[in-house]
């Protein structure tokens, strides 16, 4: 019993700091979850209804194809608007300097962490939760499994995309720049770099973070993992245009992100003058 009393006073001042922001971003929460209701509802609901000639998808899997492939840039914007403030919030409001008396600074960085990942992950459970439905309304009984897959791959994907914006909050100024800068390497450099690596090496592009999205709702199809990739001649030379990653390398790149991105944080919060 001591035991868990100790345990308790430990981690109570992470589950106020958790409370906290969970509170603070009600609001952003209530936003984010209107535009995925007025999407999946235009999009996926009355368009098919009030455009004669707009015919449904095939099957029910398409169907979830084309609904989580819409997810892509809806969780780059909901996770880089709520990461990009972890860090450098407390250094701007001058929070990141002071010695707290009731809470480190390392549990005040977990807590606001776990209550934005929480947030975004409520968000994309709700996306799940509702396309689930839709599609039930059109196709009649869901495939739960595969959609339970995709999901667990795109909670594993907010986890490493939330580390790597919470990494760059940890040293740079403030949250817009933080915001411009992944948003210009997620829509450019993420994708001159897959280019050009994929014309020179071959090499499968496990290292994008556009092409590890691809698993999602790739995942959702039987076939899966066939067909990952197809070979496409040029003259007297050939590359290989990669469309989606297997189970384990997608699961091996978007732990290694995880941990190491956040790992870094630590050291680099802690000496930031």
């Amino acid at each position: 019993m001591k035991n868990i009393n100790r345990f308790y006073i430990k981690i109570k001042p992470i589950i106020h700091t958790i409370s906290f922001n969970l509170n603070l971003h009600a609001k952003i929460f209530i936003v984010f979850m209107g535009v995925i209701f007025f999407q999946l509802f235009l999009f996926s609901y009355f368009l098919y209804y009030l455009i004669p000639n707009n015919v449904l998808p095939r099957s029910i899997i398409s169907f979830y194809d084309f609904n989580t492939g819409m997810l892509y840039f809806y969780l780059i914007f909901s996770t880089s608007t709520l990461f990009s403030g972890v860090i450098c919030s407390e250094f701007r409001n001058k929070t990141g300097f002071a010695i707290l008396p009731l809470i480190s600074r390392n549990n005040l960085i977990l807590g606001k962490y776990i209550a934005n990942l929480i947030l975004v992950i409520g968000l994309v459970a709700i996306y799940y939760l509702v396309m689930v439905l839709l599609g039930y309304n059109f196709y009649g009984e869901p495939i739960i499994f595969r959609v339970v897959i995709s999901f667990g791959f795109c909670v594993l994907y907010i986890i490493a995309v939330s580390s790597i914006v919470t990494f760059l909050s940890s040293f740079m100024p403030s949250s817009a720049s933080i915001i411009i800068v992944f948003w210009f390497f997620i829509l450019f450099a993420d994708r001159i770099i897959y280019i050009t690596f994929v014309g020179i090496t071959n090499i499968e592009p496990l290292y994008s973070l556009s092409y590890l999205f691809n698993i999602i709702p790739a995942i959702l199809y039987p076939s899966f993992p066939e067909f990952r990739y197809s070979v496409v001649s040029t003259g007297n030379s050939s590359y290989t245009n990669w469309f989606f990653p297997n189970v384990g390398g997608a699961l091996s790149i978007l732990i290694i992100y995880a941990i190491t991105f956040f790992v870094l944080v630590f050291p680099i919060f802690k000496r930031r003058k």
